[in-house]
């Protein structure tokens, strides 16, 4: 499921995640399970007075999911066909080909001999000789038909007159193909007499474009209401899901078989197949060409940039990584109005969410190896049963009206968890853990979380022109001890629809005008931890036989939850019969209570003790803006511009850590959660290539004065930090449009980001120097001799650490534009339909991600909120073609 962040982040450490709400429950297993054929409507609550209501858990906005109920009176059955192609969304990174390969290399093997980090350097004769002789037996490889001493010559130069003994380097061909996903379904939907009724059926077989990512997905659903009496209404919705996955290693879990990252960094002379050193292919006993890993009777292996041992192609063939997912969402209800104004509304709901993996590693190339193949299965059974009741007060008397709620809800939470592995493999075929000689371990855990709230709120309209809102929550939480458990939160809401005013009669062209504002006060208790605030301790601390354990955490009784207040003032409006209407909001949202792990003194038996001590603010300006440029009987056309500035700070911190480092940010008041703090990149010395940084102050080792008086430094220990910018945007948004002409409809949506920082660390790598690994084209504008003017530091295989080592070198502007979804729509004209029996009938051909554009090929910066890369599966671009009837 996609990360999604309402107004802002809400918190440091603590989850920023929305509150997911489906059918009026809380929702904690993955949307993605549920069918989207199925929702009836998706609704944001972002500001105070929506939000408060939902009181835990809501500080980072609410995400209510409505499903679909019958409706006609008549049956009414909708069949649905999709059938898509998938491929790589994002294009992969510039990278230097076969011929260029070697000549960099010589380059960065040369300078190492004539810049060595101690002693004497060699002339530059004679080391681009050395480098000339030796350069093959470090890159081992040589796919040419020249000798390992002819390859490169010692001006540096490719032999012309070398050619490829066989061509073989492209690893993305055979771990990339082309993805298909197919889609059919049905829902049959009506009322009979007093019920409605509603099922649907859906099934999903998704082939990745990456080898054995596979998807596969059974929805179904059921969904009754019943009117029993005139006062006595009472439902029930059943969701199922049943799902299977084969993936390959996209998360990042392990970045040597990671098929992103080992393709990307993979030199361009090695290939994927093994061949012999006079080129010809090295054969099994069944006449196929084996894969290249280096272990093969007359092949030899890759240096250490290229990942020796390893082939990403045939571990993923070898390996598996399997889940299966069984999910119900059930709910019920029973409502029963009373005494006229009184409907009293209880609520049940249940979340049953098991989860299954299975992972194995084999034997003959890889992890698996030295332990002769493992195998593991983890199982997770996760379980929510809520209850609400709600009483309900709904009156107007003259110019006046009154709506009142008042309820309870609890929930309860538990989570089974087991996982276990074995290793040493005993007959071939069987990765089941019986098949495995040694136990590598067994755990197991058992989480439960309690919730319990009470609820008010009341809404006042007078003339239908003034609008006050009051709601007041009190929530508990098993997250915190039983004196700090329960938390209060509220919200206060007004509103005021001026074009109602008499002296707004005379503006005929303004259909709406209406301002409003709120504040309220939210909760957030999702702190990573169910027992945060109990003293734990970890196990495993074994002397011997004798087991053993220790002291993890100390308690900590007084924390609390994390609070978000929201102010948010907006105003909403239409004009020209509504042809041109939207909505602008200010909100300024303030988290406090945030957690932080404060350094404890040497006498304690902990190092840290988290504690509420941190604040943080999110302000910003909202817009959407709803235009119908052309609005005819056969041609119609409208915009919706949608656009978010935000602006993020720091306010407090614990005071004995007023800086926190992480990466490639630091926080401090003042600064906001994702400045970056790097160091500070001057450039490339003309002299002899060096990279340059800032010096920091009181430097007076490796240092340089450049004609400014600026200090600067080689070493990258000695450089200067400092702030370089933000992750966050200056503005972000969508926009989209849709063209309809009489039967045919075009729409499209693209999402657009300007401003920010993204520190591109897959681009650094590409820059950085070693014996196998794959070089940025960008390394073609390297410096080679003194005098060139040129912002790419010398090949250096001895500093290439230093010289790429983290700085704002490698920030790079965050702005792209989405071509999110592109649709065209066919409607079948009626008087065709009603020969066939359909009430209606659309053909569309569709793309999502069509393309990303950015300040550099292969980045997506749109991969995370903080701005950074990482060994993540690379979005796809789908092209469907589907159907849809009604009758």
């Amino acid at each position: 499921s996609a990360a999604l962040r309402i107004r802002g982040f809400g918190s440091v450490n603590a989850s920023s995640s929305p509150l997911y709400v489906v059918d009026g429950f809380p929702y904690g297993g993955f949307i993605g399970d549920i069918n989207t054929n199925d929702i009836e409507s998706i609704t944001l609550l972002k500001d105070a007075s929506s939000t408060a209501l939902y009181g835990a858990r809501a500080a980072n906005g609410v995400v209510l999911i409505t499903t679909k109920k019958g409706k006609a009176a008549l049956p009414k059955v909708n069949l649905f066909v999709n059938v898509g192609y998938s491929s790589r969304g994002i294009v992969e990174y510039d990278r230097v080909g076969t011929f260029d390969y070697y000549p960099l290399m010589w380059q960065a093997m040369k300078h190492g001999l004539m810049f060595p980090t101690s002693g004497t350097g060699q002339s530059e004769s004679v080391a681009a000789q050395n480098a000339t002789n030796n350069i093959a037996a470090q890159l081992i490889y040589n796919p040419f038909n020249v000798p390992n001493n002819q390859i490169v010559g010692v001006n540096g130069a490719m032999n012309p007159g070398a050619q490829l003994l066989y061509n073989n380097f492209d690893w993305y061909a055979p771990i990339e193909r082309n993805g298909a996903r197919n889609e059919v379904g049905f829902n049959i939907s009506g009322k009979v007499n007093k019920s409605d009724y509603f099922f649907s059926l859906n099934y999903v077989d998704d082939k990745g474009f990456v080898l054995k990512s596979d998807f596969q997905r059974i929805n179904a659903r059921l969904s009754l209401n019943s009117q029993v009496k005139d006062w006595l209404k009472t439902g029930v919705n059943l969701t199922s899901a049943i799902v299977k996955s084969n993936q390959a290693a996209g998360d990042g879990s392990n970045t040597f078989i990671n098929p992103f990252v080992f393709a990307r960094g993979m030199g361009p002379i090695y290939p994927v197949r093994a061949f012999t050193t006079n080129g010809s292919p090295i054969l099994d006993q069944f006449g196929n060409q084996y894969y290249d890993y280096g272990i093969h009777p007359g092949a030899v292996n890759r240096p250490a940039g290229a990942s020796p041992g390893r082939h990403v192609i045939y571990e993923t063939m070898l390996n598996e990584r399997l889940q299966n997912r069984n999910s119900i969402i059930a709910r019920t209800f029973v409502e029963a109005r009373f005494l006229k104004h009184f409907t009293f509304t209880a609520n049940a709901g249940i979340d049953l969410n098991n989860s299954s993996s299975q992972t194995f590693q084999n034997r003959i190339v890889g992890d698996g190896v030295t332990a002769g193949g493992t195998s593991s299965r983890t199982a997770d059974e996760f379980r929510t049963i809520s209850f609400n009741q709600l009483l309900n007060y709904n009156q107007s008397f003259g110019s006046h009206t009154i709506t009142a709620l008042i309820g309870h809800e609890s929930q309860k939470n538990n989570d089974i968890f087991f996982s276990g592995s074995r290793r040493g493999m005993n007959l071939d075929g069987n990765i089941e853990l019986t098949n495995f000689v040694i136990l590598n371990n067994v755990n197991g855990s058992l989480d439960r979380l309690r919730r319990e709230g009470y609820l008010s709120r009341i809404n006042y309209g007078y003339n239908n022109k003034y609008f006050v809102d009051l709601s007041y929550r009190r929530d508990a939480s098993s997250r915190f001890a039983t004196q700090s458990r329960w938390g209060n939160f509220y919200s206060a809401g007004v509103s005021w629809s001026v074009k109602r005013e008499t002296f707004m009669a005379n503006l005929k062209w303004l259909n709406e005008l209406k301002f409003r504002a709120s504040y309220g006060t939210v909760g957030n208790d999702e702190l990573g931890s169910y027992y945060q605030y109990q003293a734990l301790f970890g196990l495993g601390w074994n002397n011997a036989s004798e087991p053993g354990a220790l002291l993890a955490t100390i308690s900590t009784p007084e924390l609390t939850w994390e609070v978000n207040k929201t102010f948010n003032v907006g105003v909403e409006f239409g004009a020209f019969s509504n042809r041109i209407s939207g909505t602008i909001e200010y909100f300024d949202r303030g988290s406090s209570e945030l957690l932080f792990d404060v350094p404890q003194g040497l006498s304690s038996p902990v190092t840290t003790k988290t504690q509420n001590i941190g604040a943080m603010s999110n302000k910003g300006v909202e817009i959407q803006l709803n235009t119908d440029v052309i609005r005819s009987k056969n041609f119609n056309w409208d915009i919706q511009i949608n656009f978010t500035s935000l602006k993020n700070q720091i306010t407090k911190l614990p005071k004995e850590t007023p800086t926190i480092v992480s990466g490639t940010k630091r926080l401090e008041v003042g600064q906001d959660i994702f400045a970056f703090y790097l160091r500070r990149w001057y450039g490339v010395d003309p002299a002899d290539g060096a990279a340059l940084f800032y010096a920091a102050p009181g430097v007076t080792s490796n240092i340089r004065v450049n004609a400014k008086g600026d200090t600067l430094t080689t070493s990258p220990t000695n450089a200067a930090f400092h702030y370089a910018g933000s992750a966050i945007p200056k503005f972000f948004g969508s926009i989209a449009s849709t063209f309809s002409v009489k039967q045919l409809s075009i729409s499209f949506l693209l999402n657009y980001q300007v401003g920010g920082k993204f520190y591109d660390g897959n681009y650094a790598g590409l820059l950085g120097v070693s014996y196998g690994r794959a070089l940025h084209t960008d390394a073609l504008r390297a410096w080679k001799k003194p005098g060139d003017i040129t912002d790419i530091p010398r090949l250096d295989i001895n500093r290439s650490g230093d010289f790429n080592s983290q700085s704002d070198r490698f920030l790079i502007d965050a702005s792209y534009l989405n071509i999110r979804n592109v649709t065209i729509t066919y409607k079948i004209p009626k008087t065709l339909l009603g020969k066939l029996g359909f009430e209606q009938c659309k053909v569309f051909i569709g793309g999502e991600n069509l393309q990303i554009i950015s300040k550099r090929r292969g980045m997506n910066p749109a991969e995370s909120f903080n701005g950074t890369n990482s060994p993540v599966y690379v979005p796809n671009r789908l092209i469907n073609l589907g159907l849809n009837v009604t009758f």
